[in-house]
């Protein structure tokens, strides 16, 4: 019988840094940013978790991407439930040795939603206990999707505030523009709240550690150079580096970048990339792949003028630009980091634009 393979790279560094941070008082908030698959919920649940109860914190993880339907019932149920289970919490976000992040959406239904005087009482309590609380808040962008959850949000931070010393939170989020509504807006709730820390990149380690695991579960050893370039060919994202060593292992293969080319080619990924891509008016896709060759300008006289130029159309209007920009944003295909500059989402569906493109 063979031997389980622990395909979780650990990230104890991090996880030791916010922990200090905490210890020493320095912040009793941080928020990471990480684009989305780049393994903030694998680092929260699999590494700081256990090493925060470890030193003596209750540990209480929700996420807001995960259950977005009513962010006041999670919280709720979360921090009022006698404990969390640990192996629940991994078998629900995905995270068994499979190094992926969280993409459903179950909603809480059937209940009627906590006040928001209960929710603050309890969250008092937590504050006034022996044991200090650490909450991990994942996809914490999803808050600032709208208005609706700002009385939460304002609660949330006036309560934190109090109990600084006791309460201690770790935000995270995959979405720039979403992170800078909640902690950069002066009329924000979490306005300079807290510290943001955005997650390292993951160095040749971590194709080490995957590729030793790959060769225990296997038996077949791959080449490091190879796997070198087809982790920054993937940008860099460990779910989908281990994606393609899961799919290698079922197919028996060890040429790496080999498989890699066809693993672009079959896998769903694409089949939902050229699916979305196909869902796209034409404006739509030229201003993709305007952003995808990095010519901003979108709503100059010039822009507009190449925009025309390839649609074959009379000189398009700032306002066709403006809707085309809002229904990308809609889609979670681009996001604004700065005022006028774009990005995608996901760096891999901007290589998929960069295959398609014209210009």
């Amino acid at each position: 019988m063979k031997t389980k393979i622990d395909w979780h790279y650990p990230r104890t560094e991090i996880a030791e840094t916010i922990l200090g941070l905490f210890e020493s008082e320095s912040t009793n908030a941080i928020t990471i940013f990480a684009k989305r698959r780049m393994g903030k919920t694998e680092m929260l649940v699999n590494d700081l978790w256990p090493l925060a109860e470890m030193s003596g914190y209750d540990v209480r993880y929700m996420s807001f991407w995960l259950d977005k339907g009513s962010p006041e019932q999670v919280f709720f149920d979360t921090l009022s439930a006698k404990n969390q289970n640990y192996s629940s919490i991994k078998a629900r976000v995905g995270i068994f040795g499979s190094y992926i992040e969280t993409t459903k959406n179950l909603l809480y239904s059937g209940k009627s939603k906590p006040t928001l005087q209960l929710i603050s009482s309890t969250l008092e309590k937590s504050g006034r206990r022996k044991k200090k609380t650490l909450l991990l808040l994942d996809e914490i962008q999803e808050l600032a999707v709208g208005d609706k959850d700002d009385h939460f949000v304002a609660m949330l931070r006036t309560v934190l505030d109090a109990h600084k010393k006791k309460i201690h939170v770790v935000f995270t989020g995959s979405s720039q523009e979403g992170l800078l509504k909640m902690f950069r807006k002066h009329k924000a709730p979490l306005f300079n709240f807290s510290h943001q820390l955005d997650l390292p990149e993951l160095t040749p380690s971590f194709v080490i550690y995957m590729i030793d695991a790959f060769h225990k579960a296997s038996g077949k050893k791959l080449n490091l150079a190879a796997s070198l370039r087809v982790f920054t060919k993937s940008h860099k994202v460990p779910a989908r580096f281990h994606d393609l060593l899961r799919t290698m292992l079922i197919s028996g293969r060890n040429d790496i970048e080999q498989a890699f080319n066809e693993y672009k080619e079959s896998s769903g990924e694409q089949l939902k990339f050229a699916s979305d891509w196909q869902k796209l008016n034409p404006l739509d896709q030229m201003i993709l792949q305007r952003i995808a060759v990095g010519k901003g300008n979108l709503f100059s006289e010039d822009g507009r003028n190449d925009l025309s130029t390839l649609l074959g159309v009379e000189m398009v209007s700032k306002s066709s630009v403006q809707k085309s920009l809002k229904r990308l944003k809609s889609a979670d295909i681009v996001e604004t980091f700065n005022r006028g500059q774009y990005d995608f989402v996901e760096m891999v569906f901007r290589d998929y634009v960069l295959e398609q493109s014209s210009i």
